[in-house]
């Protein structure tokens, strides 16, 4: 029987969070048989949003996780959490997306492009990535790193620091059966918005590339985007980046 204090799973929107859970779901899943009950618009909620005792019998002896968006303030003291970290400049133009989609996004009734809204949030979002790890470094919190959410070595990390134990065959099938091609079909069949989507690229999932934002923004761009956060953030925080390789200066 695995214990039953809640790990707690914090992320910035556009990081990893969907993929995470979706991953660990499947894993958990595959293990009692149940794969064909949950639906895009549901998988999280079946033991990890939910409560202990309002979870169903047969899954009681899986950990309750809470994933959620937010920061490390949110994991009580003394609680185990992990945090999601991923390139501010993929965060960034994924947000982009997930705000409105390929053309222009409306923020307090001001419309951008997307160099506009990436230029607009990137420092905010990098500051917010430095924020998190500190408060996990010093909470010792695992963290986790978006471009890493497909390797096994990710789960491994994450199950260890949890205290739970790892079926390395349901491991491999559960990121198998978790690639983003995979989930963009699954997510065709099952959307989380009812209504359909307006544009591919505003879904859920969407790419998951890693360094996909060179694909929309050019390299004096980049460079510009570089200079701002050099500009405006401190020795500390560009170290930091530069450590868990979040941006590249």
């Amino acid at each position: 029987m695995i214990h039953q204090e809640p790990v707690y799973v914090i992320s910035f929107p556009k990081t990893g969070r969907t993929w995470l859970t979706y991953t660990l779901v499947k894993y958990f899943h595959h293990l009692i048989g149940k794969e064909e009950e949950f639906t895009f618009r549901n998988f999280s909620e079946t033991f990890f949003t939910i409560g202990i005792k309002e979870r169903p019998n047969e899954y009681a002896q899986f950990p309750h996780i809470i994933t959620e968006h937010g920061g490390p303030e949110q994991i009580p003291e003394g609680a185990k959490g992990a945090i999601i970290v991923r390139n501010v400049l993929d965060t960034a133009v994924s947000w982009f997306f997930h705000r409105g989609g390929s053309k222009k996004t409306i923020i307090d009734g001001e419309g951008y492009d997307l160099f506009g809204l990436v230029e607009k949030e990137l420092v905010g979002i990098a500051a917010n990535f430095v924020y998190m790890i500190k408060q996990a470094e010093e909470r010792e919190f695992c963290i986790l790193h978006y471009r890493a959410l497909g390797e096994e070595n990710t789960y491994v990390e994450f199950f260890n620091y949890a205290g739970y134990s790892i079926d390395e065959e349901c491991l491999k099938y559960a990121i198998r059966e978790s690639s983003f091609d995979k989930m963009v079909v699954f997510e065709e069949k099952n959307p989380m918005n009812l209504e359909g989507y307006p544009e591919e690229d505003a879904r859920r999932v969407r790419r998951g590339k890693i360094f996909g934002y060179k694909d929309y923004l050019t390299n004096e761009q980049v460079k510009q985007l570089e200079q701002k956060c050099v500009s405006e953030l401190d020795d500390y925080q560009i170290d930091c980046l530069k450590q868990y390789y979040l941006f590249y200066f």
